[in-house]
C-alpha cells in the first residue's frame, strides 16, 4: 500500500468517526433541546424512522 492510499484510508476513517460522533451527540441532545425535540416531533408526525430524523438533526 502506497503512502498515499494509506492517507486516504485514515481520512476515510476519520471522516467516519466524525460522521458517527455528530449522529450519537443529535440523539443525545434530543432530551435537553427545545428546538431538537420540535425538530424531532415534526418530522416523526410525518412518518419518517427515528434514524432518519437523528441523521438530518445530525447534519442540520
Amino acid at each position: 500500500m502506497s503512502a498515499l492510499s494509506k492517507c486516504g484510508l485514515i481520512g476515510v476513517i476519520i471522516a467516519y468517526f466524525l460522521k458517527q460522533k455528530f449522529v450519537k451527540w443529535a440523539g443525545f441532545y434530543i432530551r435537553y433541546s427545545f428546538w431538537a425535540k420540535a425538530y424531532y416531533a415534526q418530522h416523526k408526525d410525518k412518518g419518517k424512522p427515528h434514524n432518519g430524523i437523528i441523521k438530518s438533526l445530525a447534519f442540520k
